[in-house]
């Protein structure tokens, strides 16, 4: 077993996937390549070492299917260990640093709670990310009005950018929680 602990972001969206479906490296790299997930890599150079890193990780296992035929198929399944390191990840609680630096990280954990955490969890990730990003908006917005006169163009115009990133996240996360509270959850 591998001494890493904490899988990459690629792997898990792996785990997320293996445990709707098991899959084979192949309906994974193909999943990739034709859906929203297709800013990872579904190049083999990138999916097999991160399912050979969850496998040694022991959070997946790997059988070999249709074994009698030209193209044996190794199907992953996530085990009880990768499930519990898949619940630990999805309900880790939002810091500071990920709504500073993580947003991504954020977004592939809400898309890959359906089916694995209830509504109140799915709230209290929500609430997690307007409790840390709510005052942060702030700052910048406060950076922008005060603090931004001695930077070039670029710089300016880099700030406006950012702070209209944070702000559509916020209100994204804000509207995201009021379908949780309001029931509207769609299954």
């Amino acid at each position: 077993m591998s001494s890493k602990a904490t899988p990459s972001m690629l792997g898990r969206a792996l785990l997320a996937l293996i445990h709707r479906s098991p899959s084979s490296g192949y309906d994974l790299r193909k999943l990739f390549a034709e859906s929203h997930l297709h800013h990872f890599s579904s190049s083999p150079g990138a999916i097999y070492p991160a399912l050979q890193r969850l496998e040694n990780d022991a959070l997946i296992q790997g059988t070999v299917e249709q074994i009698d035929t030209l193209r044996p198929r190794r199907v992953y399944r996530i085990t009880p260990r990768g499930l519990a390191a898949l619940r630990a990840w999805l309900e880790c609680r939002v810091t500071r640093e990920d709504v500073v630096s993580n947003i991504k990280d954020l977004t592939l954990r809400f898309a890959c709670m359906g089916g694995h955490l209830d509504d109140a969890a799915t709230l209290r990730f929500l609430d997690g990310i307007v409790t840390e990003l709510a005052p942060f908006v702030a700052e910048l917005e406060e950076f922008a009005r005060t603090g931004t006169g001695d930077l070039p163009v670029h710089g300016r115009l880099a700030v406006k950018s950012g702070l209209a990133q944070y702000r559509s996240f916020l209100e994204w996360a804000r509207e995201a929680r009021n379908h949780f509270q309001e029931g509207e959850t769609g299954g």
